[in-house]
């Protein structure tokens, strides 16, 4: 309403979304290469760790990957959300921490496989 009288079309209807912004999702235990939003392209300038769930954190390495983006490659030893914080000058970049959501791996998870027969 507009001076308390209806605007043409109204009501109207919206729809409501939640966020978009889905962690990327990876496997456990294999080697994995994560592409990040980031707009700086000097990656001297810039400093990067990985914070499993449990609080582990240690460096990683920022790289250019093969479709040009910059990205970490890392191989997850737990199942869970990790973060990934890039900063400059000790300052987080736009975007980051990251998350990155690690999944139990599909193929090969013995623990999947049920045998029986005599």
């Amino acid at each position: 309403k507009f001076a308390d009288r209806h605007i043409p079309g109204s009501p109207f209807k919206a729809k409501i979304v939640g966020d978009q912004r889905k962690p990327q999702q990876v496997p456990v235990g294999a080697a994995n290469e994560v592409s990040l939003k980031i707009a700086e392209q000097d990656l001297s300038l810039l400093q990067a760790s990985i914070k499993s769930p449990t609080g582990h954190e240690e460096p990683c390495l920022l790289k250019r990957l093969s479709n040009g983006h910059i990205g970490i490659s890392f191989t997850p030893r737990e199942v869970g959300e990790h973060l990934v914080s890039v900063k400059k000058n000790g300052r987080h970049v736009a975007n980051s921490p990251f998350k990155i959501l690690v999944g139990q791996q599909e193929i090969g998870d013995a623990r999947k496989v049920k045998v029986s027969g005599a």
